[in-house]
């Protein structure tokens, strides 16, 4: 049996099966952060926490429990609503007195970091998993921009502002001087449109706002300096820990793939191409409570710092979540609010194209047609160097990834760790060309503490 944790801080007892049939027939959420098809869960029993995890958990406790355990659950999830509503309204307390409870005055009301995510958005998310790549690219649904919107989007998507060339120049010119300690190579000379959305306040759409050069410098400096650092923990952390490489300037790339450097033995190439899923940069998030412990803050690493806080000032980067997706990987139904303050946070996309679901409102969606629920939620096609920043009432809504589309990366990305600023010609990238060509890195920055 093998014991899978899953951020929302419930657990679960799971034997893997490794059977092609398991495997078309129940995909699941990687336990930590995101978990690749490539393995497969049975449950064995619901977590004591939480009674589902995900939508992909939903559906298989859905086929192994049938239909009137799952209608129980439905049954329970409204009780638990119409009694905190009631709690609320005569001025009781909820949440907890941790880090995962925001203070009553920043006005978010969102506390429980345990929630159940509504059926209607998880029954979204696992249809744009299943979605065939042919419908996914041509789903009308779905906003992209490089693709070109629709009347209707046109309609709900408006370019309020945007950030100007001179605003986005200065913030890779001080990334560059911060990190490579040399000027900007390239000159910015377009104003980068922000759009929003009339029926999601405080949801923000960044198209290509990043440079190429700068996202190749970002993911570099993520998946060399920063994931070689002891100080960043990973989902390999407690499991399987590292013997890092002498300096912390160095990377994980340059140990040969067949090198064993965890306990128990783990190979590089084991690590880096299948085992892999998430690094946490700065103030350290705690997976298991989803909470952040005041005791050791760890500092943003400043070579990333200037880059954010010149494109947005209104927060200050504390703690960057850092989840690396495989072609078949996902992330689950789930909303960011073990926070204690209410800063806006921006989420930047590097390597290939993903599916962003955005969801409105608490209900599950009971007594709403079908058009109504679909009002309110959002998907839309991010690629890379776009940049999701949410605020308001957006920021703490409900949210997933349910598909990374392999094979859309940019030119850098298929070449990666080839062309590696500073260190272009260096030999040992050979080996690991094309690493990033099906693979998908989100950082999303966020302030921590008020």
């Amino acid at each position: 049996m093998k014991r899978i944790f899953h951020p929302s801080g419930a657990h679960i007892s799971a034997q893997i099966q490794t059977t092609r049939k398991a495997l078309d027939k129940f995909p699941i959420s990687r336990g930590s952060a995101i978990l690749s098809s490539q393995e497969t869960v049975k449950i064995s029993r619901p977590c004591p926490r939480r009674p589902f995890i995900g939508r992909q958990h939903n559906r298989l406790l859905h086929f192994r429990k049938g239909n009137d355990w799952f209608e129980k659950i439905r049954k329970k999830r409204m009780m638990e609503l119409e009694a905190k509503a009631s709690e609320s309204a005569d001025g009781g307390e909820t949440g907890r007195e941790d880090s995962s409870t925001r203070p009553e005055q920043n006005g978010t009301g969102h506390h429980d970091t345990h929630a159940l995510p509504p059926l209607f958005v998880q029954e979204a998310c696992w249809r744009y998993n299943k979605m065939k790549r042919a419908d996914l690219d041509n789903d009308p649904n779905i906003i992209d921009f490089t693709r070109g919107l629709s009347e209707e989007q046109k309609a709900c998507l408006k370019p309020e502002s945007s950030i100007s060339a001179t605003t986005v120049q200065a913030a890779c010119q001080a990334f560059w001087q911060e990190s490579m300690h040399e000027d900007f190579p390239s000159t910015i000379t377009t104003d980068v449109p922000i759009y929003s959305h009339v029926k999601f306040p405080g949801l923000h759409l960044i198209p290509s706002l990043l440079p190429p050069s700068a996202q190749l410098l970002f993911t570099s400096l993520v998946l060399h300096r920063h994931l070689a650092n002891p100080l960043h923990t990973t989902n390999l952390t407690t499991t399987h820990p590292l013997t890092l490489p002498p300096s912390a300037s160095s990377s994980l790339f340059l140990l040969p793939p067949s090198s064993t450097h965890t306990t128990p033995p783990l190979t590089t190439s084991q690590l880096l191409s299948s085992k892999l899923r998430y690094l946490t940069l700065g103030t350290q998030y705690h997976w298991p409570t989803r909470s952040y412990p005041r005791s050791t803050p760890t500092p943003f690493p400043p070579d990333l710092a200037p880059l954010i806080t010149t494109l947005f000032p209104s927060f200050r980067p504390e703690s960057g979540v850092c989840l690396l997706y495989g072609p078949k990987d996902f992330m689950p139904v789930h909303r960011d609010v073990s926070e204690q303050c209410a800063r806006p946070l921006a989420s930047f996309s590097f390597g290939c194209d993903g599916i962003f679901l955005l969801a409105r409102g608490e209900g599950d969606g009971d007594g709403e047609t079908r058009q109504e629920r679909e009002a309110r939620l959002l998907a839309v096609r991010v690629r890379s160097g776009d940049v999701v920043y949410l605020d308001g009432e957006s920021r703490w809504a409900w949210h997933a990834m349910p598909r990374t589309v392999a094979g859309t990366g940019s030119e850098w990305a298929g070449e990666w760790p080839v062309g590696t600023p500073g260190e272009e010609g260096r030999g040992e990238w050979e080996r690991w060309r094309g690493w990033l060509k099906g693979r998908r890195l989100n950082v999303s920055c966020r302030q921590v503490w008020d």
